[in-house]
């Protein structure tokens, strides 16, 4: 495996060394991307690891339970837009009996 080094100046600018060799120099957010990309790390920007929740308490222990939070909100998601296009189409029959 590489070795990485950040070196974190005081102002925006990083610089990234891969076994003693500059490879990458940019501000701080962009070292950091680099470097995870290099070292292997998935970034993945999402809140569903709070799996709905704000506490500590409500974050998943595993990526299984991740993977479960999706599921289900995806499913929840899909029937809520079934929902809603029942509600719209009730709305418009009873619209349209008030129109009669």
């Amino acid at each position: 495996m590489s070795e990485l080094i950040i070196l974190r100046g005081s102002q925006e600018w990083s610089a990234l060394y891969v076994n003693g060799k500059l490879a990458h120099v940019g501000d701080h957010y962009g070292t950091d991307e680099e470097a995870m990309r290099l070292a292997g790390i998935e970034c993945e920007s999402t809140d569903d690891f709070m799996r709905g929740g704000h506490t500590r308490a409500d974050v998943a222990a595993t990526l299984s339970e991740v993977e479960e939070y999706r599921s289900r909100r995806t499913l929840a998601t899909r029937q809520a837009a079934k929902l809603r296009a029942q509600a719209a189409d009730l709305i418009t029959r009873a619209e349209q009996l008030e129109t009669e």
